[in-house]
């Protein structure tokens, strides 16, 4: 809280409500990222989106579902010992909202993170049956409207 404060006091953030802040100017956040090494960047992305998950309720997962999805999408690959299946729901989520606004190019991105996650999983058709299920049909709906006849024949 105290770094918050003084984040505040030097005009680098404000305060937009109780618990949470901003940056003043993107360009500032990308400042802040670069003085992180690349090499831990991929962590730090997926520490927060963990810490986003586990303290956001399902109103507010679900208006920055975008925000988590690219979070966590950017590190995990980088990262061990993340789950698979969360990740893959988390970008089905995604798929489905981007659905949702004719957003169909984002569709195919967050179905095709999904795909990824959920290959990884051990004997995904019969683990994960209704899950693979419904990436593979979000992903054929999102190239069906795309117009990507091959890509959702796949």
């Amino acid at each position: 809280e105290q770094f918050f404060q003084i984040a505040v006091e030097e005009g680098f953030v404000e305060k937009v409500s109780e618990t949470a802040y901003q940056w003043v100017h993107d360009k500032l956040q990308e400042a802040a990222l670069s003085l992180v090494p690349r090499d831990m960047l991929s962590a730090l992305k997926v520490c927060i989106g963990e810490i986003l998950l586990n303290k956001l309720d399902s109103r507010q997962m679900e208006t920055l579902v975008f925000v988590i999805a690219n979070l966590m999408n950017d590190g995990a690959c980088a990262v061990e010992g993340v789950d698979r299946v969360m990740l893959a729901n988390l970008n089905l989520l995604a798929a489905k909202k981007s659905l949702l606004s004719s957003a169909f190019e984002g569709a195919e991105k967050y179905c095709s993170f999904g795909i990824r996650w959920i290959q990884d999983v051990e004997n995904q058709w019969s683990t994960q049956y209704h899950l693979s299920v419904d990436l593979h049909s979000c992903a054929a709906e999102a190239n069906f409207c795309l117009g990507k006849n091959d890509s959702m024949m796949r």
